[in-house]
């Protein structure tokens, strides 16, 4: 309810407990934008909320404050949500965090991944949010 109170354009919340992205949540490391299609959905990192026990107003407030205006935080030590208009928006944003998970996971085994820079980040977001599927309503879902 917090965050339907707190983002007004949230018609839909999907809460998951992937196994990638859980990962950073135990860890309570952000996962960054190092895939372009993590910068068109989510705009920015995916934080972690701070811990709190499941259900209560403490872990409300904090998942609140993690999503920002973003479309998905992690939880410490529990799983992620995910926002958006409706609940096909919120499985592509929960299928992108967990690829971009798994992709980051695997990098930082073998290297150290490069983050997109700031700008970067924002260009592409504002691209997917106001451009793409722009009279193409079939590639808006499918992306």
């Amino acid at each position: 309810l917090e965050i339907y109170r707190a983002r007004p354009d949230v018609m839909a919340i999907l809460h998951t407990h992937p196994v990638n992205s859980t990962v950073f949540g135990v860890l309570r490391q952000p996962i960054p934008i190092v895939i372009d299609e993590l910068a068109q959905v989510i705009g920015g990192p995916v934080d972690c909320a701070e811990y709190a026990l499941s259900g209560t107003q403490e872990l409300a407030e904090y998942v609140v404050e993690a999503l920002g205006e973003k479309a998905a935080c992690l939880l410490a030590n529990h799983g992620a949500v995910m926002v958006g208009k409706d609940l096909h928006e919120c499985f592509k944003v929960a299928t992108v965090v967990e690829t971009a998970a798994e992709i980051y996971y695997r990098a930082r085994a073998i290297g150290n991944p490069v983050e997109l820079d700031a700008e970067n980040i924002l260009t592409q977001h504002h691209k997917a949010v106001h451009e793409y599927g722009k009279g193409n309503e079939k590639f808006h879902h499918d992306c």
